[in-house]
């Protein structure tokens, strides 16, 4: 495809395309508590103030996009897999945090594993527990 110009909007450039939002996994929705000190709040269409712009439910994946306002990855494409809330919490890993486009977020390979989620199996790291406020 074809490249398209870097910067911050300016003059000429093609208005930015809305995310085109999907509902995501309904049982994910509200308030959580991470075991790392952060909450993330999902809503039928956010992940923490990210766009929910794709979801496969039976594999429990979301994909988001990042706001231009994000500090981190603005603009980027994040994969989260997670597993079924249990007893009011339930486990997800940031598989992939910045890609460019949604198709590489989908594209890409790294796995995750779901066996000891509290010690390992995203990225070489503990998955976050998230547990319901």
């Amino acid at each position: 495809g074809a490249g398209a110009a870097g910067g911050e909007g300016g003059a000429g450039g093609a208005p930015e395309v809305p995310d085109v939002l999907v509902p995501g996994p309904t049982a994910l929705i509200g308030t959580w508590d991470t075991n790392f000190g952060g909450t993330e709040v999902i809503t039928a269409d956010t992940w923490s103030g990210a766009n929910i712009v794709a979801y496969t439910s039976g594999v429990t994946v979301v994909y988001t996009h990042n706001p231009a306002s994000d500090p981190y990855n603005p603009r980027k494409f994040s994969k989260f897999v997670y597993t079924e809330p249990e007893s009011d919490s339930f486990y997800f890993c940031q598989i992939v945090y910045n890609a460019e486009t949604l198709a590489a977020a989908q594209a890409d390979t790294k796995v995750t594993d779901a066996t000891n989620p509290d010690t390992s199996g995203c990225s070489g790291f503990s998955w976050t527990k998230a547990t319901r406020q």
